[in-house]
C-alpha cells in the first residue's frame, strides 16, 4: 500500500492524496476511494487502510507540513484625495506582489484618480504562499486642498536615498515624524525654528523600505511624504 500527494502546502489549500496498492480503501478522513482531497490549517497526518486481493491488511499514513499564509499591510501616502490627484501606494510582507485592477507587479505604484478605487492586493511569500489584503483610495471633491498647498511648499532630497533624506521646510512647518509601513513612528521632531530650513532626516540605522514622512504647520496645513531608503 502507498500513499502519493504533497508532503507540504499551505494553510487552506486544498492537497490531494492517492493511494494505490489495495482493492479497497478506508481513510481517517472517512473517504472510501483511492483519492481524496483535503484541506489542512495546520501541519497533518492521514492515514489510509487497505485489503489487497489476497487478503492481507495495511495501512501507510501520509504527513503534510503546512505552511502559514503570509500577513502583509497596505499603506497609501494619501486616502482621500480630489479628482486627478495621484497617490502612492505601498505592500509590505510578501515576496511578491500583484494589484487589481489593473495587473499592476510590484510592491509600490503611484497614479491619478479620478473616481473611488477599491484594490485587492495578491501577495506570495518564500515558502510559494498566497494571501490578499484589500484597500481603497477616497476621491472626494472637496479633500486634500490644503494639503496640496502645504505639498507645494517641501523639497525632499535625494529620494530614494541611502540614509540621510534632505527635507526643505517652509517658515510654517512646526513639526514633522517619521513612521514605518507597520504606522509605528520612529522619528519625531517638534522643535523646528519657525524660519524657513533645510532638515536631515537620517535613516541609515534602519533597514531599506518605504517609510512616510507627516509634517504639519501652524496653519492648520499637513502633508503626508514617501520616504524610500535603499542602499
Amino acid at each position: 500500500l502507498t500513499v502519493t500527494g504533497p508532503s507540504v502546502s499551505c494553510a487552506g489549500d486544498p492537497v490531494t492524496l492517492t493511494a494505490s496498492g489495495s482493492t479497497n480503501y478506508s481513510w481517517t478522513t472517512g473517504d472510501q476511494q483511492a483519492q481524496v482531497v483535503v484541506t489542512p490549517a495546520s501541519n497533518s497526518t492521514y492515514t489510509v487502510s487497505g485489503i489487497a486481493a489476497n487478503g492481507c491488511k495495511s495501512s501507510k499514513s501520509h504527513a503534510i507540513t503546512v505552511n502559514a499564509k503570509p500577513q502583509f499591510s497596505i499603506m497609501s501616502s494619501d486616502t482621500v484625495i480630489c479628482p486627478y490627484q495621484s497617490a502612492s501606494l505601498y505592500g509590505a510582507g510578501a515576496n511578491s506582489f500583484t494589484w487589481e485592477p489593473g495587473s499592476i507587479v510590484g510592491y509600490t505604484f503611484t497614479q491619478q484618480f479620478i473616481a473611488t478605487t477599491n484594490f485587492t492586493l495578491y501577495g506570495i511569500d518564500h515558502k510559494g504562499c498566497s494571501n490578499e489584503a484589500y484597500y481603497s483610495i477616497i476621491v472626494d471633491e472637496c479633500a486634500g486642498i490644503a494639503e496640496d498647498a502645504l505639498s507645494a511648499k517641501v523639497r525632499i532630497y535625494p529620494n530614494p536615498g541611502s540614509g540621510k533624506f534632505f527635507v526643505d521646510l517652509p517658515s510654517s512647518a512646526h513639526s514633522l515624524y517619521v513612521t514605518d509601513v507597520s504606522g509605528k513612528t520612529i522619528l519625531r521632531s517638534s522643535k523646528l525654528t519657525g524660519k524657513a530650513e533645510i532638515h536631515v532626516i537620517d535613516l541609515s540605522s534602519y533597514d531599506e523600505g518605504i517609510y512616510f514622512l507627516r509634517i504639519s504647520a501652524v496653519t492648520g496645513e499637513s502633508a503626508t511624504f514617501s520616504l524610500i531608503r535603499q542602499d
